[in-house]
């Protein structure tokens, strides 16, 4: 994936992470896991699994989401080096 393309996509990332519907949709499903995590019977295993692998795989989400914010300021960073790098070859007349 091309520099601008990770940036494009941190951009995007942002956009949804602090969007107030997709918090509050995430807050509202991660209390709902939490909640049924808390009820659920010791006997159930197989819905306690469930609930688990759902409340993990939300919070990877989120995750990714932010990984990717990262890399996008990590590919910014370097397209600014690369910039100044360039410029200074200019003016060096490199």
């Amino acid at each position: 994936m091309s520099l601008d393309e990770e940036v494009r996509l941190a951009g995007k990332s942002r956009e949804v992470l602090t969007n107030d519907a997709f918090k509050h949709a995430f807050g509202e499903i991660e209390q709902s896991l939490l909640d049924g995590i808390k009820r659920c019977p010791l006997k159930d295993v197989d819905l306690r699994e469930k609930l688990c692998l759902s409340y993990t795989i939300l919070h990877q989400l989120r995750d990714q989401l932010q990984s990717l914010i990262d890399t996008g300021r990590m590919a910014e960073e370097e397209i600014k080096q690369k910039t100044l790098m360039e410029r200074a070859k200019e003016y060096f007349n490199v």
